[in-house]
């Protein structure tokens, strides 16, 4: 974990995912640029800046971006939710990202750039992240991704990161916890709240809970997932930036 005064960049989708590292002491509230939300936290061997963008390759990208400006970063951290397709995974579970795949509308597999393995001490399992189109059925992702290797990660945006930080020249980590177990298959149904900017739109949450009750507990189920997961950031993270 390199020298004195490093400078860390650290990207999230969702203020939800970084509620654990937010916990930390000491962040500075740096306003919010084009959408993007920044914080700022010193140490006495780091300089970490965070950037909260939104879902999606295109926030991803504009995230990055807005976090670099002015910000000399040595490496960029992918950090958020996951959904799992291993039953081994539990929620809360953190993984090292070492592998990133892309997932494309037509089907193929496109391979992300050679990854970084996890710090010597970390303790981190490493898992293969595979950035989706959109939220899909678990199953039909089990299909397309036989013969992977386990274990399978499913998100976003780690894909479109990792080929732009490689691009600008930054090192890129990503890392990830399981906010949704194997078992559980949520995404078709919370893609119908979303817009295409995969913005939550409260009016299709009302609706789609009047027409079927259980959407609800769905919600709430997710809501508690996504807490254990954040604090299992923020508890992983922390040992890495604040204690390394």
């Amino acid at each position: 974990m390199g020298g004195t005064g490093e400078r860390i960049g650290l990207l999230a989708a969702l203020p939800q995912e970084c509620a654990g590292v937010l916990s930390w002491p000491g962040w500075i509230r740096q306003g919010c640029e084009k959408g993007v939300r920044l914080y700022k936290l010193k140490t006495p061997r780091r300089e970490l800046r965070l950037a909260v963008g939104g879902m999606g390759e295109g926030k991803a990208i504009e995230t990055l971006r807005v976090l670099l400006e002015g910000f000399q970063a040595l490496k960029v951290v992918c950090l958020g939710f996951a959904g799992a397709l291993d039953p081994d995974l539990d929620v809360g579970d953190v993984a090292w990202t070492s592998r990133v795949l892309k997932l494309t509308q037509e089907g193929p597999l496109l391979e992300g750039p050679p990854l970084e393995g996890p710090p010597r001490g970390s303790g981190l399992a490493s898992a293969t992240v595979v950035s989706l189109p959109g939220f899909l059925s678990k199953e039909k992702l089990r299909v397309a991704l036989r013969g992977q290797q386990p274990p399978l990660l499913v998100d976003l945006e780690s894909y479109a990161l990792a080929q732009e930080a490689t691009r600008r020249g930054v090192g890129f980590w990503g890392i990830r916890a399981v906010s949704d177990e194997a078992c559980l298959d949520a995404g078709p149904r919370v893609a119908g709240w979303l817009d295409k900017a995969y913005k939550m739109q409260p009016l299709r949450v009302i609706v789609s809970m009047i027409r079927k009750p259980s959407d609800l507990a769905l919600m709430l189920r997710l809501f508690r997932r996504a807490r254990k997961a954040s604090r299992s950031l923020g508890r992983e993270l922390g040992r890495l930036f604040l204690q390394g």
